[in-house]
């Protein structure tokens, strides 16, 4: 696999992620309640570990292709 096809993919990764949290909240607003309380008001721990971990597997990935163990 080569690096832009690694970026492809991750691109593709951070907007489903991103479609899917979206999603998320806009049927929580749209039924008017959340079921863990206050947590639809402190989405940035969400993504920090989203981006986060796609941070790791693409450099993991990238150092694959690139030849390195």
């Amino acid at each position: 696999m080569t690096r832009a096809e690694i970026d492809e993919r991750f691109r593709w990764v951070g907007l489903g992620i991103w479609a899917l949290f979206t999603l998320y909240i806009g049927v929580v607003t749209w039924i008017g309640r959340h079921p863990l309380g206050d947590v639809v008001h402190s989405t940035t721990p969400f993504w920090l570990v989203a981006f986060g971990i796609q941070l790791v597997v693409r450099g993991v990935l990238r150092s694959r292709a690139a030849g390195w163990r």
